[in-house]
């Protein structure tokens, strides 16, 4: 039970670090349109859109998080049914890898010599008056 509460915790600190990221570039090119100084807060690699961007984002990881209990509670049924997932050994995935380069290099071929035939046909007007 403990480890699931961390790995909620866990998706929701990784979902405000992207959403940050996200409207931390969405106000700074915002700043930018409305012409508003975007002062350094810590350094120059802290800024005001950054500070407001991060801010929002942990707010809502919190109230999403912590408040909101169908957020979690979704999350938490994630967590419970990926642990139901069984992945498969090393001899399993080496197969299944070898066989999608196999089907690709054949599906390769074979459109290849498709698009060489239609190209040739095409070229030497033998589908003029055919149709």
């Amino acid at each position: 039970m403990r480890a699931k509460a961390s790995w909620v915790v866990i998706f929701f600190l990784f979902a405000a670090a992207v959403l940050g990221l996200m409207l931390s570039s969405a106000f700074r090119d915002l700043f930018l349109w409305l012409q508003i100084d975007n002062r350094a807060v810590l350094g120059d690699n802290l800024r005001l859109s950054g500070l407001i961007g991060y801010s929002i984002s942990l707010i809502l990881a919190i109230i999403f998080g912590i408040f909101n209990k169908k957020s979690r509670g979704y999350i938490e049924e994630c967590v419970i049914e990926f642990n139901k997932v069984a992945f498969p050994d090393w001899s399993e995935t080496k197969k299944a890898t070898f066989t999608v380069v196999m089907v690709s290099i054949i599906a390769s071929i074979i459109l290849g010599i498709f698009d060489t035939t239609l190209s040739w046909l095409m070229n030497n007007n033998l589908f003029i008056g055919k149709f």
